[in-house]
């Protein structure tokens, strides 16, 4: 699988992802939404743990608008580029937010690394399907996220103590990688 878009985000943050959907057809059509980390032809996979997609109707310029949806309102026959956005929430969790992912994303039981913006760490994959209410027919495109590498550590003492001159004190420390 190949990324259409990869996006960088770090954890914890939220990224508004724009998708458009084209209704080719001679009639009026609306389209059930859904989103996964996996794709095999059928259902798209569930979310990896922590995290959230919700999907929005979108203002004409980028920004979502209104209440969360699952399925997007009549689109007129013959309509290019009807807007929704995908508001994706990354978690704060950093064992749930690796920025080096390998995982399954064709359902074949194999771990593999999709590097969308080839920086050569794996990237988080969001399957983004469309079905029509009216046809059935169904069209999942792929975006990714690359999350950004936290790098921090902490150094923390371990109390303190008295010493007379001439005298010495050996003072642990705990150094964290947060990171």
């Amino acid at each position: 699988y190949a990324a259409v878009d990869t996006f960088e985000a770090d954890i914890g943050s939220v990224v508004s992802i724009p998708l458009y959907i084209d209704n080719d057809s001679d009639a009026a059509d609306s389209y059930q939404l859904s989103t996964g980390s996996s794709y095999a032809l059928g259902p798209v996979g569930d979310l990896l743990p922590g995290w959230s997609v919700q999907f929005f109707l979108s203002d004409g310029s980028g920004n979502p608008v209104g209440g969360a949806i699952t399925s997007t309102p009549s689109v007129p026959a013959g309509t290019v580029d009807f807007e929704i956005i995908a508001m994706v929430t990354l978690p704060s969790d950093q064992a749930q937010g690796l920025y080096d992912l390998q995982h399954d994303n064709n359902g074949d039981t194999e771990a593999t690394k999709l590097d969308g913006n080839g920086d050569g760490d794996g990237d988080y994959p969001l399957f983004f399907k469309i079905v029509s209410a009216s046809t059935g027919a169904e069209d999942v495109t792929l975006d990714a996220i690359d999350v950004n590498v936290v790098h921090a550590t902490t150094l923390t003492p371990s109390g303190s103590s008295q010493i007379e001159v001439g005298g010495t004190v050996s003072y642990p420390h705990t150094l964290t990688n947060s990171g």
